[in-house]
């Protein structure tokens, strides 16, 4: 265990060297018409910082409703690895933020002060000599790992970069120009998926309350009466807090909404279908920005790549994937399974990946099939050069 905390260890102080160097680097170019802002940076280490911080709440959850000690133990070290890798992205973020994002330093610090609490209470819960206070320890944990969850989120949303200043060109009129993913964009799936995020754990809170409660109302023993009456009031407040942070996030969500609905009207009188890297696919078919999703539909017979964005427990909206297309959902053994894109080169879907890792969904990955079936990617690529 010393030689993991090491390891963390010496990766927080690399990470910090490097965000001192890329600071250092973007002041020596302040100058430069180039320069792309620092904050753009800072918005992808708040939500990588946010991704880590619900991975912590998971294996948290997971092991306090586990049994078996040698799982518990094993769930709480992994949640161990994500809040500390968690605490270094939040760092790096507010090592490279400017003086001038004050509302994104505010919440990116919030979910930095959250992430240390959590990381002492598991560390607490490690050491703990029996169930209950190891149980205790773990709920505190995950309490502290949400709310670190949402300020990340909060925090990324008000990470803007600026754009980098672009001397005038002449356009051909045979050229059409990409259309470009905006900030609105990245916001609005952003917040999408946060408020599916804050549904969930609200589900789950409403779940314990009504365990706890049924409890209650069975057991006769007075000690363990008390005991259900504050875990009862804990959970409480818990549902009012998420129900707030769920209308705060739908707040923001339909403000987001309405300005992409009226941009969307003032550029109508210049509209144009256009292609993106999403359009690079079998026959080049143009990009649908407001596709439908595909669901359970047959993939080519031959080789071709995929970016499979994220496994959810139940079907979502069009719009959370809005600005890639075409989407394919599957049903798996996990839930619903959505991917997008069909390439038949890799380096296409790798573009594709990059664009939609820069979106936020630092998750997505490659996928490869061949003849309809799952391949791996080192055995597509020898496929591709045949």
């Amino acid at each position: 265990m010393n030689c993991q905390f090491s390891g963390s260890f010496n990766l927080r102080i690399l990470l910090f060297l490097c965000s001192l160097i890329i600071l250092n680097s973007l002041k020596c170019n302040s100058q430069s018409d180039s320069i792309i802002d620092n904050s753009i940076y800072c918005k992808k280490l708040a939500i990588e910082s946010a991704q880590l911080a619900d991975q912590t709440f998971i294996f948290c959850q997971k092991s306090y409703f586990e049994n078996q000690p040698i799982l518990i133990s094993n769930n709480i070290d992994t949640a161990l690895f994500s809040i500390n890798d968690a605490i270094i992205s939040i760092d790096s973020a507010i090592i490279l933020a400017s003086d001038s994002a004050k509302m994104a330093l505010k919440y990116a610090k919030f979910a930095q002060e959250f992430q240390k609490k959590a990381q002492k209470s598991l560390i607490f819960a490690q050491k703990a000599p029996n169930y209950t206070e190891k149980k205790e320890l773990l709920k505190n944990a995950m309490d502290f790992a949400e709310n670190a969850t949402i300020d990340a989120y909060h925090a990324s949303f008000y990470f803007s970069g600026k754009k980098k200043r672009k001397k005038k060109e002449v356009i051909k009129d045979s050229i059409i120009p990409e259309k470009q993913i905006t900030k609105l964009d990245i916001d609005q799936t952003l917040f999408t998926l946060l408020k599916e995020d804050l549904t969930e754990k609200s589900e789950t809170n409403n779940d314990d309350l009504q365990k706890l409660s049924d409890e209650l109302l069975k057991t006769s023993d007075p000690s363990k009466k008390i005991q259900l009456d504050g875990q009862i009031k804990k959970l409480e407040l818990k549902k009012q807090d998420l129900i707030k942070k769920n209308n705060d996030a739908q707040t923001k969500l339909s403000t987001i909404n309405n300005l992409i609905a009226e941009n969307e009207k003032n550029n109508s009188s210049n509209k144009t279908q256009i292609d993106t890297i999403f359009s690079k696919t079998i026959g080049n078919i143009k990009d649908e920005w407001n596709k439908p999703i595909k669901t359970d539909a047959d993939l080519p017979i031959f080789l071709v790549y995929q970016v499979q964005l994220g496994v959810f427990k139940a079907n979502v909206l069009a719009e959370t994937f809005k600005g890639l297309t075409p989407i394919y959902s599957k049903a798996s053994e996990n839930g619903v399974c959505y991917t997008t894109g069909l390439f038949e080169k890799l380096s296409d879907a790798r573009e594709a990946k990059n664009n939609i890792s820069a979106m936020g969904l630092t998750d997505a990955f490659i996928v490869a099939y061949y003849n309809k079936k799952k391949i791996s990617l080192p055995e597509a690529e020898k496929l591709e050069k045949k």
